[in-house]
């Protein structure tokens, strides 16, 4: 027997802490021999104890134990702590209340021990510790510092407090140090460094990291005031360091911008939208750490990134509200960003306005030349037309909207935009003037309920999509009145704003640009799940408008690739799971497991496909949750089928059924129905055909909802117009106007024309599947040839292949690249993608590799390109890691690792490919540096 099994059949024993010690002495004394002498009897006491955490985290018995193993002398203080501290790297103690306790017990005990004059000077290191023993128990002690910052926080513990104060005793306790290398000063260092950078510290745990990388760097061949200098520009918002590996060869180059502000519309990234303030700013903030500009300039290249975007696009609806009606507010979030990281005010205020003033100012750039000659041609066009509002300058609607945001003062607004600098678009402020209201009381007037019709409400959306000034007003509101309704279960209020964004999903794309988009489903997800109706009065009523609500849901989370987004709401996660699994028919055996969903089946059945059936009551909606109701739609469909199939139901009957779930009531119910029929005719060639009648039934009815419709026509339009599939279909059934009808919803030419257009595309998807991540790759690399802003969807990529096969044929391609800086930016771009994180999966799977098929085949790749991808994407990670801390306060590392742990790796793995010439190749263009080796001082020690 062992003293883990000792201490772990006493604890379980219930046995007590001083029982406990007297049984350890004992077994001490008796086993002189053991191999945990080896160890040291006193760090295999604390073993014992320390491991049982793991099973029982905070238990306070265990530490008790621990508490009595010290107050008795069994067990030491230093070696407790340097156990403990050694030991909170294993996973198994990543438990905040357990952290906290620990930390808590070893203050506790050391404030606690009376002061002798036999007592050691420094009573937490023993005095036989070495220095090298005592520089690993502080790097063990600054890992559970980051470790405190990751962990998820509550209102039951105080790790971050404990912990800091625990580090700053430590520090602060160190003994003399004697015959320290420079080595191991300088990956303690690298340590403290690390977690002075990512992560916000408390006063004492920050002032003791900094004394410890001052008084290690006389064990370095450093300069010490050199150092003191380094470490304060890395502890604020750096720069980049001009002529090193870093800094892109063109001083003006805007890919880097184009490419995160194509993120920010387009929503590659999922989470990393436009919508999110945070997150957008922390983009736009590690975007500017990056370059080393100014920020003036850096505004400057933004601003041209954007206008570049608009030239290519210039019918893009969606690139002009973001640039007029989102941008300013993104430039005004990140300016308060830099001024609590320590910039000037007069320096930030005057950023965007010089900025601007560059490019429209004297002569103005060329892309604005270009707008405005486009919407002096479209002038033209309309002048003979006087309901067609006239179209505007685009410098003066920039100017308006910078002015609106106070970027640029009045005087600024009138001399760019003199003699009228009020666009024509801008009438919800002065309609709110007239009204004597601000606008945000105006608007949320006009889109309410009360006192305005359907008809009144849709017009005023429509004005406000075109009103860029009035954008950040509504969706405040929406965002506002949703999360309100959504805590009240007020479904008429939902039903209302998914009624707007459903009805037109370039509504939903516009102010998507302005909107926590995934708090918002949430949230309604949420609603979806817990609502019922037993306690409402008009269930009818709560049930259509719920039913509105969950189609919302559906199109926004199919429109924007949201399948999989880990929702949460709090604590509480959710799913879109549910929703998209409406099409599963559940069999009678499943059923019988389901109580609530047996007894609904048997109820709604009865009432739906039955010919004496009085109709749906409110007692049936008051019995059947929303969400049971939506289970089972699909299931109750083709029972009916098959009732009908097997007589015991008349064709009345089954048509009766699918009357009453093609009324509003219930027609909310159906995508997963039209979903599983389809699959259906598709897999048994149509050969029954009832179920082809019911199918074009529900689609082709007048009251099958549109939104659901345009989800299900791709997968339509995929079947019928398969040429395998024409000659199964039954010539009784009208295809064509099924067709039409799918067309119509996808907003396609109903004509005929779309045949050898969109729809064509839509036959052949599968025969290109694999080749859409290629094409996508060639698309972004022939655009950044031409000039153009690049786009790549990396998470649609991600649909098509895993990331290592992806992140191979990426690069593959990459190196056909002409330009290199253009190249980097793309790389940086890829290797930046958040979910799943790609830079982790990059330096440990991908860049092995390619160091080898460099070795095996010289001059198959750029070893420059190569070093400056992964050091600006390592850095990059740094910059957003820092900026989302600042802007956020969210400690987590937003590419799933820690940059510093991701250097670390990529110097182990350079230091071990000795033989290796490119891995040597790129190991100097690192080291070489002096911004990269000054953020990851681990390139100077172990490279």
């Amino acid at each position: 027997m062992s003293l883990s099994d000792l201490t772990r059949n006493s604890f379980q024993s219930g046995i007590s802490p001083a029982k406990w010690s007297s049984l350890c002495r004992l077994y001490l004394a008796k086993r002189v021999d053991i191999t945990e002498q080896l160890d040291g009897p006193e760090r295999a006491i604390a073993n014992s104890v320390l491991v049982l955490y793991g099973l029982y985290p905070g238990d306070v018995v265990l530490q008790s134990y621990l508490k009595e193993a010290i107050q008795s002398e069994l067990l030491s203080l230093p070696v407790f702590l340097s156990t403990f501290l050694y030991t909170a790297r294993a996973q198994e103690l990543n438990y905040a209340p357990t952290l906290d306790m620990l930390c808590r017990l070893a203050l506790e005990l050391h404030y606690s021990t009376p002061t002798s004059a036999t007592a050691p000077v420094n009573p937490l290191f023993s005095p036989a510790d070495s220095s090298n023993t005592v520089l690993s128990t502080v790097a063990d002690a600054i890992n559970l510092l980051r470790t405190t910052y990751t962990l998820p926080m509550n209102n039951f513990h105080r790790l971050p407090e404990s912990a800091s104060e625990l580090v700053s005793l430590l520090l602060n306790s160190l003994p003399a140090l004697t015959d320290v290398s420079s080595a191991v000063a300088l990956t303690c260092i690298d340590e403290a460094k690390s977690v002075l950078q990512v992560f916000r510290l408390m006063p004492n745990a920050q002032q003791a990291l900094e004394g410890i990388v001052l008084t290690l760097s006389l064990f370095t061949d450093d300069d010490p005031a050199m150092l003191r200098e380094s470490q304060m520009l890395n502890a604020m918002q750096s720069s980049v360091g001009k002529g090193d590996l870093l800094r892109s060869g063109n001083a003006n180059d805007i890919v880097a911008c184009q490419l995160l502000l194509g993120r920010l519309v387009q929503g590659s990234s999922k989470d990393w939208t436009a919508g999110d303030d945070n997150r957008a700013a922390a983009m736009i903030m590690s975007a500017y750490g990056i370059t080393g500009w100014a920020l003036n300039k850096f505004y400057a290249q933004l601003l041209i990134a954007s206008l570049s975007w608009l030239v290519t696009y210039s019918e893009s609806k969606l690139w002009r509200a973001f640039i007029l009606g989102r941008l300013p507010r993104l430039l005004v979030l990140h300016n308060k960003a830099m001024e609590q990281e320590g910039m000037a005010h007069e320096l930030v205020s005057a950023a965007a306005r010089d900025a601007w003033g560059s490019l429209c100012l004297g002569q103005p750039h060329s892309f604005l030349l270009q707008l405005d000659q486009a919407a002096s041609l479209n002038m033209m066009d309309t002048s003979s037309d006087s309901s067609v509002t006239p179209p505007s300058s685009f410098m003066r609607d920039f100017t308006y909207q910078l002015q609106t945001f106070g970027l640029v003062d009045e005087a600024f607004l009138a001399r760019v935009a003199a003699p009228d600098p009020t666009p024509p678009w801008a009438r919800i402020a002065a309609e709110a003037r007239d009204a004597n209201l601000d606008p945000a009381t105006y608007i949320g007037h006009k889109v309410s309920q009360d006192g305005n019709s359907e008809e009144d409400v849709a017009a005023f959306v429509t004005k406000l999509v075109a009103d860029y000034s009035a954008h950040h007003e509504f969706a405040e509101i929406v965002k506002t009145r949703f999360v309100a309704s959504a805590t009240n279960m007020d479904v008429e209020t939902l039903s209302q704003f998914a009624r707007i964004f459903t009805s037109d999903v370039k509504i939903l794309d516009v102010f998507r640009l302005h909107l926590p988009l995934p708090e918002i489903l949430a949230r309604g997800l949420a609603v979806f799940e817990d609502y019922d109706c037993e306690t409402v009065g008009d269930p009818q009523t709560a049930v259509r408008s719920l039913g509105e609500l969950v189609t919302f849901l559906q199109v926004a989370i199919c429109r924007y690739g949201l399948y999989d987004h880990p929702f949460t709401l709090g604590t509480r996660k959710l799913s879109y799971r549910r929703l998209q699994q409406s099409f599963i028919i559940h069999l009678p055996q499943s059923l019988a497991q389901h109580p609530e969903r047996m007894k609904a089946i048997q109820l709604w059945y009865s009432t739906l496909f039955n010919a004496n059936s009085e109709g749906i009551d409110d007692d049936i909606l008051r019995q059947t949750r929303p969400a049971v109701l939506l289970d089972l739609a699909a299931t109750l469909v083709v029972t009916g089928i098959q009732g009908s199939m097997r007589n015991n139901a008349s064709a009345d009957s089954l048509n009766n059924g699918l009357a009453y779930m093609l009324d509003p009531l219930l027609n909310w119910t159906l995508l997963g129905t039209v979903q599983y029929l389809l699959r259906d005719l598709r897999i048994s060639k149509f050969q029954f055909l009832l179920h082809a009648r019911t199918f074009y039934t529900l689609v082709m009815a007048e009251t099958f909802p549109q939104p659901l419709l345009a989800l299900a026509a791709p997968e339509i339009l995929r079947v019928i117009n398969d040429p395998n599939m024409k000659r199964h279909m039954p010539k009784a059934i009208d295809w064509q106007a099924m067709r039409t009808k799918a067309h119509a919803a996808l907003g396609l030419p109903t004509d005929g024309t779309s045949h050898s257009g969109a729809s064509l595309q839509l036959q052949a998807v599968d025969a290109v599947w694999n080749d859409q991540p290629l094409i996508a790759i060639r698309d972004a690399l022939t655009a950044l040839g031409a000039g153009k802003p690049p786009s790549l969807d990396v998470s649609r990529c991600l649909l098509f292949l895993s990331p290592i096969k992806f992140l191979h044929l990426f690069w593959a391609q990459l190196q056909l690249a002409v330009d290199m800086d253009g190249a980097r930016a793309l790389a940086v771009h890829v290797l930046s993608h958040a979910r799943p994180p790609l830079l982790p999966v990059f330096l440990r799977a991908v860049f092995p590799a390619l160091l080898d098929t460099a070795d095996s085949s010289p001059g198959t790749m750029s070893a420059e390109l190569l070093a400056g991808a992964v050091a600006t994407a390592i850095m990059h990670a740094l910059q957003l890691e820092r900026a989302i801390a600042a802007v956020g306060g969210d400690q987590r590392p937003p590419l799933g690792e820690p940059s510093t742990s991701m250097a670390r790796a990529l110097a182990n793995d350079l230091r071990h490919r000795k033989a290796s010439a490119s891995a040597k190749t790129v190991a100097q263009r690192l080291a070489s540096s002096a911004t990269f080796v000054g953020s990851f001082p681990v390139f100077k020690t172990e490279i």
